[in-house]
C-alpha cells in the first residue's frame, strides 16, 4: 500500500569544477568523526583533474583537496566508493586497479590491499564500501558477485554470496550500507533489487523487482536507511529516488 510520504530539499552543495572548490563526476561521499564531508571525484577519461577527494563541511566551507589520477600510491584510476573507519582512516575502492587504498584524513597514503582475481582478498571491480560497528570493512566485489569482509588493516576475514539470480545471490552488486540493527543492504544492480543480509552473510529478504509499476526499480546503485528504518533507493535506471518503509512496502 502506498502511504503519504514527503521529502523536502534542504540545500544543494558544490559546483562543477575540475580544480579547487567543487566536484567533477562525484561518485560517493563519507563523513569523518568531526562531520567533515569527503567527496570522491571520479573525473573523466578525457580530463582526469577531477579524480580526487574534496573536503568540505555542511556549511559549504571548503577545506582543500587531495589525491590524483594515476597508478602510484595514493592515486586512483577509477575510484568507486569511499568509507571512513571509526579511527578516521579513509578507504577508497578502485575498480580499475582492483584494490582498496587506505589514507589519513589529511590525504597521506598509509597502505593498500587487493589485486585482480577470484580468490580470498582478490577483486574484480571492487565497488561499494561500508564499516560495521566492529570496524570491519565490507567490500562489494562487483564482477565476482560477492561481498568480502576485512579488518581495518585489510586482512581478509570472510566472504559471502556468489553470482546468480536466486535470492541471496548477487548479479553485479554495486552499493552497500549498514544500519543500526546490524543489517547489511546490498544494491543488487543486475537483479533490480535490494537484498538484506546479516553481518555474517545470512540472507534475510529482498526488496523491489524489475517492472513497469511505480514501486519497481531498475538497476539500483545505492541505498540508505534512516532512523525509522525507511529505505531510500537510488533507482539508477529510472533516474529516481524511491522510498520503502521498514517492512519493504513502497
Amino acid at each position: 500500500m502506498t502511504t503519504s510520504f514527503k521529502i523536502k530539499s534542504r540545500k544543494t552543495m558544490g559546483l562543477a569544477a575540475m580544480q579547487g572548490r567543487g566536484f567533477y563526476y562525484p561518485f560517493d561521499l563519507s563523513f569523518d568523526s568531526n562531520n567533515q564531508i569527503y567527496v570522491l571525484g571520479r573525473g573523466h577519461d578525457y580530463d582526469t583533474r577531477g579524480c580526487r577527494i574534496t573536503v568540505m563541511n555542511m556549511n559549504e566551507e571548503y577545506h582543500g583537496t587531495f589525491a590524483s589520477f594515476g597508478t602510484q600510491d595514493g592515486q586512483f584510476m577509477w575510484p568507486s566508493s569511499i568509507a571512513i573507519s571509526n579511527s578516521d582512516k579513509i578507504y577508497v575502492s578502485d575498480e580499475y586497479l582492483n584494490k582498496i587504498t587506505i589514507m589519513t584524513t589529511e590525504g597521506k597514503f598509509i597502505s593498500s590491499f587487493g589485486q585482480f582475481g577470484k580468490g580470498d582478498g582478490e577483486f574484480d571491480g571492487p565497488n561499494g564500501l561500508v564499516f560495521d560497528n566492529e570496524n570491519n570493512l565490507y567490500v562489494v566485489d562487483h564482477r565476482n558477485g560477492r561481498i568480502q569482509v576485512f579488518d581495518e588493516e585489510g586482512n581478509f576475514i570472510n566472504k559471502f554470496s556468489s553470482q546468480g539470480e536466486s535470492e541471496g545471490k548477487l548479479n553485479l552488486p554495486w552499493g552497500i550500507t549498514f544500519n543500526s540493527d546490524d543489517r547489511l543492504y546490498v544494491s543488487d544492480w543486475g537483479n533490480h533489487r535490494i537484498q538484506e543480509f546479516t553481518t555474517n552473510g545470512e540472507f534475510i529478504r529482498s526488496i523491489g523487482s524489475k517492472g513497469d509499476k511505480e514501486e519497481n526499480i531498475l538497476h539500483p546503485s545505492s541505498c540508505a536507511i534512516d532512523d525509522m528504518g525507511n529505505i531510500y533507493v537510488s533507482d539508477w535506471g529510472n533516474h529516481k529516488l524511491k522510498v520503502f518503509d521498514k517492512g519493504g512496502d513502497f
